[in-house]
């Protein structure tokens, strides 16, 4: 098989499983603020406000690495910055992933993730 042909499909592999990833931290995520929800309310105490739990479906420009800059954020992408805003961040599942076109977003095996 051509060499490039193989780099490329393992590229794409790791990139899926970095996605995988992605999922599974923000599910246990998601699941420790619902634990601390119930547990405040059993305890009688006011139920600590809950991020807005958000999608992010774009281009590579959702995950466009700018690291090394004079900014003090480990990442300055679109995401990264919008988990900074507001009283009470948002709770972002990323599955965007650099290098991706707009047209592979829109694509049907990207959409049915």
């Amino acid at each position: 098989m051509d060499e490039k042909l193989l780099l490329r499909q393992r590229m794409r592999q790791e990139m899926d499983d970095e996605i995988v990833q992605r999922t599974r931290i923000h599910q246990a995520k998601i699941a420790r603020l619902r634990v601390a929800a119930r547990s405040r309310r059993a305890l009688g105490a006011k139920a600590p406000s809950v991020p807005l739990v958000m999608l992010a479906h774009g281009d590579s420009w959702f995950d466009y690495p700018l690291d090394g800059n004079s900014i003090s954020l480990p990442h300055t992408d679109i995401i990264a910055q919008l988990e900074f805003v507001g009283n009470i961040n948002p709770c972002i599942l990323n599955i965007s992933q650099w290098g991706d076109a707009t047209t592979a977003e829109m694509s049907w095996p990207k959409q049915q993730r």
